[in-house]
């Protein structure tokens, strides 16, 4: 990818991230508690990242979406809920259906 579209697409992440803060405040959360941090850090795969990133910071649960597959693209793709379930055993980890 290039320079100029990542730089745009964390931007677009950010703005995204900033409007689910403001909707949690809105709802009542406290504004301190709401961390917002975008990792641009690469690393193998993406339940790497997101278990690294829990080990370094100080979080109660992990949220994480899934969107349906079919058992070939789970096959090829790996079950990122599975092996943070596994990874993070103790820990609550909430896993939302998208579409």
């Amino acid at each position: 990818m290039g320079k100029k579209f990542a730089e745009e697409e964390q931007a677009r992440v950010l703005s995204f991230l900033q409007e689910a803060k403001e909707r949690l405040i809105e709802d009542g959360y406290a504004p301190n508690e709401i961390k917002i941090d975008l990792v641009t850090k690469p690393y193998p795969t993406i339940a790497d990242g997101i278990i690294d990133q829990f080990h370094k910071g100080d979080y109660d649960i992990v949220v994480i979406g899934r969107r349906t597959m079919s058992k070939a693209e789970e096959f090829v793709l790996g079950d990122v809920c599975a092996k943070l379930i596994r990874a993070l055993e103790g820990t609550a980890v909430l896993v939302v259906r998208t579409a």
